[in-house]
């Protein structure tokens, strides 16, 4: 018996030690591009420290340019967090030049993501399928926008963290399991908010929504651009308003990133709602709650809109 509590004391003694070495262990230097993707690593860092943000939380990945202070931080960086160049393409040169030191981690090559290709048509009834091969050449990059995706990133992310950090791994995989049952919970949720909004007919300023689409069977019915870089011209404007005018759409959705007056210019004298949509998070505050919030943001968005 006495052996025994000599052992058990010893056991608490050397937990303890490995508690307080926990404790004093300095996390590394994470920095995660996008403001959702620096949520979810938040997620998993929560209790250990916290990753920086790369770009502001109002700026776009399609029209940044890095200053000064980014180049510093990239330069200081022990794990870089991405979606792909594709979508972060500020990102190419300073990855191989600034953060050549730091281990980068490309979120867009996991394993069983959903992938699916840029949507050449803007009208299409075949709102994309999972496919490892972009038939046009170009993975659509906005995977973050279907929390099965995400979940997986949530793996990744905490078995890269485990691999540079070994004294906090159980906490970064305890807290990626925790993340991911929310996530789960979170998407049954959506799914019930879209459902009395189901078949409903509307129109997206730029055609980056496919994985909600694809994920919740909630497609939309038209795009104004394929890209937030390219603004739709009158041309494209015309025939919106023609598809409108026919296809019973009720509502039009704009971006924060994005310039309103088109959709009030094409919406003008048609009744048709206005309604926003937010991919990116630039209207909430950076940090572990950012992505939840923004998924469920989505669909409230959408109800809201539909009147609902």
């Amino acid at each position: 018996m006495m052996l025994r509590s000599r052992l058990t004391i010893l056991a608490l003694f050397m937990l303890g030690l490995s508690f307080l070495a926990a404790v004093g262990h300095a996390a590394p230097r994470v920095i995660a591009t996008i403001a959702p993707v620096h949520s979810l690593v938040a997620m998993v860092m929560e209790g250990t420290g916290a990753p920086d943000l790369l770009l502001p939380a109002k700026a776009s990945p399609h029209h940044f340019a890095l200053k000064p202070s980014h180049a510093g931080a990239l330069v200081e960086a022990d794990v870089v967090f991405l979606v792909a160049e594709d979508l972060e393409r500020f990102l190419i040169r300073p990855l191989a030049t600034l953060a050549k030191d730091a281990l980068v981690v490309r979120l867009a090559e996991v394993e069983k993501l959903t992938r699916l290709a840029m949507r050449n048509g803007h009208d299409d009834d075949d709102h994309g399928h999972d496919t490892d091969e972009d038939e046009h050449g170009t993975l659509d990059p906005h995977m973050w926008l279907d929390p099965a995706n995400a979940r997986l990133w949530l793996d990744k992310i905490a078995q890269t963290l485990a691999e540079v950090d070994p004294a906090n791994s159980g906490r970064y995989r305890q807290n990626s399991m925790v993340a991911k049952e929310q996530l789960t919970t979170l998407e049954y949720d959506i799914g019930k908010l879209l459902d009395p909004i189901r078949n409903q007919r509307y129109i997206l300023f730029h055609d980056g929504f496919q994985y909600f689409e694809n994920r919740f069977d909630f497609p939309a019915t038209a795009t104004m651009a394929l890209s937030d870089a390219r603004p739709p011209g009158a041309r494209r404007i015309a025939e919106l308003r023609q598809l409108m005018i026919a296809g019973s759409i009720s509502c039009v959705f704009s971006e924060p990133q994005l310039p309103a007056k088109i959709v009030e210019t094409l919406i003008a004298d048609t009744g048709i709602k206005h309604g926003g949509l937010d991919p990116i998070g630039m209207t909430l505050t950076p940090g572990p709650s950012l992505y939840p919030a923004l998924i469920r943001n989505l669909a409230i968005s959408l109800r809201t809109c539909f009147g609902d």
